[in-house]
């Protein structure tokens, strides 16, 4: 390794940096830049094949890494033009070879004969640079967060735009699952410019084996987060055709409106007053269990006008839950929320749920659910538990990850 990087024009650069051991990913990128005109097909990333070869490896730090990357793409672009050409037809499949003019070099390295390395033999420099895929990489999320720019004004006005996420500063990471390519956008509000870099392909079971389809995305999605620790205000987004943008950058928002407290994601309790007892300590255990419930006695204050503030309860809310006791019955306010519901359930669609739980009484008898609800979801729990039980199923929201309590 260290006779072929003496080579190099740049060779004393290079060696200095990489104290004579080349980190295994930097080691793959070089092959990359001189092989494949396509980046994402060559799939790269032969990480483990290369640290068998290379057991001890240098950390670099982020800038050393892009220190040494700037370094090597110029130095090979040199070289191929100059000094060196691709090995001729014949080459063994899966090895690569540089070879001087007139002069012949060992194998640097034999991959596996799934590397696509054996294709390019014969050509003397790459029809696609690594610079132009970090190029169209940048433009795809530029032209994907120019969009959503505009979606947060048309929908928020310019007040929110400087502390939105992500329109004033992010950076991003690229990676693929599947053949399908995944970018990792992070939101850097206080650093100027835009950094990308790549990341090895995920692995299958850093996602519980998933395989991708359109029914799969959102836990992919949820998985990624959570393995590439992405917070909040940053966002994980799929490369699908440019005619399905539209279905990313609505994911993006309904994720920030959530982080803004923009998101209606309350859960409206309709009952009758003769079972606040009851419900109550339906709203005690839902909030327990880190949702937010809306009661009108505890969400009201005083002098509220009562119908203006019920709708008001129903905007702000992601679900509607009916205690239907034998003491509901469907008139005045009640069948406003009876409405009301149905309004925000044809508005919002999957993002609303109406739950109607149908309870007896301690002499046995029995609710009777409204007739506009018997379209909807509608239980007969037997205990209170069954009862929140089918609340936290039917809701479309659900709470974060465990963690360990903050005194």
């Amino acid at each position: 390794m260290k006779e072929f990087l003496s080579k190099l024009p740049d060779a004393d650069k290079i060696l200095s940096l990489s104290a004579d051991r080349l980190d295994s990913f930097l080691l793959v990128s070089m092959y990359e830049r001189v092989s494949n005109p396509d980046p994402i097909a060559n799939k790269y990333f032969y990480r483990a094949e290369l640290e068998n070869l290379f057991p001890v490896s240098v950390i670099f730090s982020v800038e050393k890494r892009a220190k040494l990357n700037s370094i090597l793409a110029e130095s090979f672009q040199r070289l191929i033009a100059q000094n060196f050409v691709m090995p001729a037809s014949g080459q063994s499949e899966g090895v690569m070879t540089l070879t001087e003019k007139g002069k012949s070099t060992a194998p640097i390295v034999n991959l596996d004969s799934k590397t696509p390395l054996a294709n390019i033999a014969g050509k003397t420099k790459p029809e696609v640079q690594a610079q132009e895929f970090v190029d169209q990489s940048m433009d795809f999320v530029r032209h994907a967060i120019d969009i959503y720019r505009q979606m947060v004004k048309g929908s928020h006005g310019v007040s929110l735009l400087n502390r939105w996420p992500l329109l004033s500063g992010f950076s991003f990471k690229y990676t693929e699952y599947q053949n399908t390519g995944i970018f990792l956008i992070f939101d850097t509000p206080h650093s100027p410019g835009i950094n990308f870099s790549t990341l090895p392909p995920v692995l299958p079971e850093v996602l519980d084996n998933l395989d991708w389809s359109d029914s799969t995305k959102e836990s992919i999605r949820h998985k990624m987060g959570l393995a590439y620790h992405i917070k909040p205000r940053d966002a994980v987004m799929f490369r699908l055709p440019t005619d399905r943008m539209s279905e990313e950058i609505d994911c993006i928002m309904e994720k920030h409106e959530s982080t803004m407290g923009l998101a209606p994601m309350k859960i409206f309790l309709s009952h009758k007053g003769a079972d606040k007892p009851l419900v109550r300590n339906f709203k005690a255990t839902l909030q327990l269990l880190g949702f937010d419930p809306w009661l009108d006695e505890d969400a009201m204050a005083a002098g509220t006008n009562l119908e203006r503030g019920l709708l008001k309860g129903f905007q702000d809310s992601c679900g509607a839950v009916f205690f239907i006791t034998p003491n509901y019955v469907d008139e005045g306010y009640l069948a406003k929320e009876v409405d009301y519901a149905v309004q925000e359930k044809m508005k919002k669609n999957e993002r609303f749920s109406i739950i109607t739980l149908v309870l007896t009484d301690n002499t046995g008898k029995k609710g009777t659910a409204p007739e506009l609800l018997h379209t909807y979801v509608w239980k007969e729990p037997k205990t209170d538990l069954e009862a929140i039980r089918e609340i936290i199923r039917a809701l479309p929201i659900e709470v974060g990850p465990i963690q360990w309590r903050t005194v």
